[in-house]
């Protein structure tokens, strides 16, 4: 209770000018803090400052693992370094329109396409494609740069964290890291948003829409290792499926 008037009391201060005395505010029990507590920059764990907590908030803090980044950055790394080697390559890579020995996603999605309308896909949506393709793929490697809590020169995101919208980096500033979330996640739903658009036209059929979503798929098949394939892959699966549904509902309306 005298936490909660206290509490209260400090809220109203810009109103009533009053504040809250330092010598009602109570004393910590014990000095030692529980570890869920720590800051996450803090390596050892086994501070005298912190126990281990028993509770559920503890045991749950304690399971949580997360990849070293160090190994994210070396990735990242080999990843720019691979799309600036086979950045010229592309077209011909995609005229090849070779498939992955046991992708059971991508022999589906090429049955299903073949229902509807030619798997070959068309010259015209190859293109767009190709530039929709390395667009997107630098804009997310610029949102990742830009995004950042890390003040390495070379720090950047990965593309898992681009998609699920956080950051794993550890910070002595949560606040500053959930500021950046926010940013990043208004960011790439703007880019994601960008990329149905350039699909789904109003002025375009059926054929049209899946044709334009078809190529796209197929790109980020042929370059799926490239930072921003995978994500950009998902867009163009759920142009692919929309479309289908969309069309199927309207057939079954005229039946």
């Amino acid at each position: 209770m005298t936490l909660a008037q206290l509490h209260s009391d400090a809220v109203d201060y810009p109103k009533s000018s009053t504040p809250v005395p330092l010598e009602k505010i109570p004393k910590l029990k014990f000095r030692e803090k529980p570890d869920w507590n720590r800051p996450e920059t803090m390596g050892d764990s086994r501070s005298a400052d912190y126990y281990e907590s028993q509770r559920a908030i503890g045991r749950l803090f304690r399971a949580i693992e997360l990849p070293a980044l160090d190994i994210v950055r070396r990735v990242s790394r080999m990843q720019r370094k691979k799309l600036e080697e086979e950045d010229d390559l592309l077209v011909a890579q995609f005229a090849r329109m070779d498939f992955r020995d046991g992708d059971q996603v991508d022999i589906a999605v090429y049955d299903r396409i073949g229902d509807f309308i030619n798997v070959d896909v068309d010259a015209d949506d190859r293109e767009r494609a190709i530039a929709l393709f390395d667009r997107y793929t630098t804009e997310l490697r610029t949102i990742c740069a830009a995004h950042t809590i890390s003040y390495r020169r070379d720090a950047m995101l990965t593309e898992e964290e681009a998609a699920v919208g956080t950051i794993v980096a550890k910070t002595s500033q949560p606040r500053h890291r959930r500021d950046m979330i926010s940013k990043l996640r208004d960011q790439t739903t703007l880019q994601v948003k960008g990329v149905r658009n350039e699909l789904i036209s109003e002025e375009d059929g059926f054929e049209t829409k899946l044709g334009k979503a078809w190529a796209l798929w197929r790109v980020t098949q042929d370059e799926r290792e490239v930072t921003g394939a995978r994500t950009l892959g998902l867009i163009a699966l759920g142009v692919i499926f929309d479309t289908i549904k969309e069309f199927e509902e309207e057939m079954k309306g005229h039946n």
